[in-house]
């Protein structure tokens, strides 16, 4: 019984080793399968280090490696830098990372949609994101129309038709809407992103909930 107990239990064990492994590699082949459009993603070549988009499905080179850095692809566009410094990061030891130079961005062909103008570039959300230049940002759309001035130091994603935002010293935060408009005074120390009508809000050393209209919520 011991011998025939062992060998069984060996056996699950092999089976449901088996099976992780299977589970793990079909979860993969999920996530690209649930993919309707090719998956786009940078790569750097290794003889010149410069960066370019490549399709994970086919290996095609979308976008030839000519840029000094190229940020990932979201929303049909990719954040691409020309003149920076690559290097190292030391810091975190994870990856590369690029400094200075001037930020836009490109399609899936190549194609310059946004002028490479910008002194940083974040990555597009829900049809928006934000470039930087002085050390301050603006939200623009996926034109690259620019819907506010270049005033603050943070602006996050939308959510609910709603992106944080922060600005001045001390720095505060309130609301801005997809037309780039601040519809709440900016007088929060701090802000969160909303959900289900409400956020969680810090103003003048309270804390509560809010809605849209920046009445108190429950």
């Amino acid at each position: 019984m011991k011998k025939i107990t062992s060998a069984l239990i060996l056996g699950l064990l092999f089976f449901s080793a088996s099976i992780q492994v299977q589970a793990q590699d079909m979860s993969l082949k999920a996530i690209v399968a649930r993919n309707a459009k090719p998956v786009i993603v940078p790569f750097r070549d290794q003889s010149t280090g410069m960066y370019g988009y490549k399709n994970t499905k086919t290996g095609k080179i979308l976008v030839p490696a000519k840029y000094k850095f190229a940020g990932a692809f979201s929303e049909g566009l990719g954040a691409v830098n020309v003149a920076g410094k690559v290097a190292y990061d030391k810091e975190y030891a994870m990856d590369y990372v690029c400094k200075g130079g001037k930020w836009g961005y490109v399609d899936s062909t190549g194609t310059v949609v946004i002028a490479t103008k910008y002194d940083n570039a974040d990555d597009f959300h829900d049809g928006f994101s934000s470039v930087e230049q002085n050390k301050l940002k603006a939200l623009i759309d996926e034109n690259g129309k620019i819907l506010t001035e270049f005033k603050y130091e943070y602006i996050y994603p939308f959510s609910e038709g709603l992106a944080v935002v922060g600005r001045g010293k001390p720095l505060k935060f309130t609301y801005v809407d997809k037309t780039g408009k601040e519809i709440l005074p900016c007088d929060m120390a701090e802000a969160n992103s909303f959900f289900k009508g409400k956020a969680k809000v810090i103003r003048f050393g309270t804390t509560y909930y809010i809605n849209k209209k920046g009445e108190r919520a429950r």
